[in-house]
């Protein structure tokens, strides 16, 4: 339920800013996404027909449970929950930057998405 706001004070929601509740939103839906996408990938029986390997599997996996808990904290208004998505968001950065250059440090990591976390990312630090 949306409160009105008073005169210079920005709108919020359920006590939160909308910025923090439209990023904490986003990060959610990141790991969720992450987290359905790794188990289902896991589900899979044979590795060899999958564009992915399992190293990456359960990469994607830990990624969307880390995101997620992350994003808990920023909700809370925890320091170590935007210190932790920032941490996160470089360590995307990097890594996904290695798999645009045909080199990825976690075997397996696609280059298409990669560079729409890679551009997410920046912008979230930014």
């Amino acid at each position: 339920m949306t409160q009105t706001p008073k005169k210079g004070l920005p709108d919020t929601f359920m006590g939160r800013t909308l910025d923090r509740v439209v990023l904490v939103g986003l990060q959610l839906l990141i790991g969720v996404i992450h987290l359905f996408a790794g188990l289902l990938l896991l589900g899979y029986e044979d590795f060899s027909a999958l564009p992915a390997t399992a190293a990456y599997d359960v990469y994607t996996v830990v990624f969307g449970l880390i995101v997620s808990f992350f994003a808990l904290g920023l909700w809370r208004g925890k320091k170590w929950g935007w210190l932790g998505t920032i941490a996160v968001s470089g360590f995307v950065i990097i890594a996904d930057s290695t798999a645009v250059l045909g080199v990825p440090v976690v075997a397996g990591t696609p280059a298409g998405p990669a560079a729409v976390e890679i551009t997410y990312s920046v912008i979230l630090i930014g």
